[in-house]
């Protein structure tokens, strides 16, 4: 087999992992892609190769559209706050996401496709309401949204609803917790520490 044919072998099977796993953003699986219907949650080899193709890293995987952007966090402050009240999500715990997922960015956009400062996924973000997931205002509302499923889903527990935001609720359901990947253990061990700081300030 000729160097090309190995390149062009290679390339179909990414391709047919991507669409395989087409909800993989920035910082694991799409939320809506793994649900309640997963009877077969991908294993921690599959994901460990995936995430090879696509950088867990938000320095790498994200970058910046052509719009202004301030670089402030309070920015968005009433944004957080409506949204913390409308669904009843701690404001600490919204930051500390929206901190990991895209360093307060409104114009993130990972390699994979996920927008905005909640890195949603164009079909989470749909599947979540939000008409424009580059909006900063509709994207933090999804990504609130969806957070708060998480947290009833799991009785409250912070660490397995946000090991389910990045890496899917079927995976931790699979695991009984937070799934073999170390890409989201140490997800979730960051924003729980962000979570944490944001308490005490």
């Amino acid at each position: 087999m000729s160097v090309f044919d190995r390149i062009s072998a290679i390339q179909s099977k990414l391709q047919r992992m991507h669409s395989q796993f087409s909800g993989v953003n920035s910082t694991g699986f799409n939320p809506s892609s793994y649900g309640p219907q997963c009877l077969n949650p991908p294993s921690a080899q599959t994901f460990e190769q995936l995430m090879a193709t696509a950088s867990s890293s938000s320095s790498s995987s994200i970058s910046a559209s052509s719009h202004s952007y301030s670089g402030c966090e309070q920015d968005f402050n009433n944004i957080i706050k409506e949204a913390s009240q409308k669904y009843g999500v701690e404001e600490e715990l919204v930051r500390a996401i929206i901190k990991q997922e895209s360093g307060f960015n409104p114009n993130a956009v990972s390699c994979a496709g996920a927008q905005g400062l909640m890195q949603l996924m164009p079909e989470t973000a749909k599947g979540l309401g939000v008409a424009d997931p580059m909006d900063p205002r509709d994207n933090v509302m999804g990504g609130v949204k969806y957070i708060k499923q998480m947290l009833d889903r799991y009785d409250g527990n912070k660490t397995k609803a946000l090991a389910a935001y990045n890496a899917g609720p079927g995976n931790v359901d699979h695991y009984g917790g937070v799934p073999p990947f170390s890409e989201t253990q140490n997800y979730v061990n960051n924003i729980l520490s962000m979570y944490q700081e944001y308490k005490k300030s």
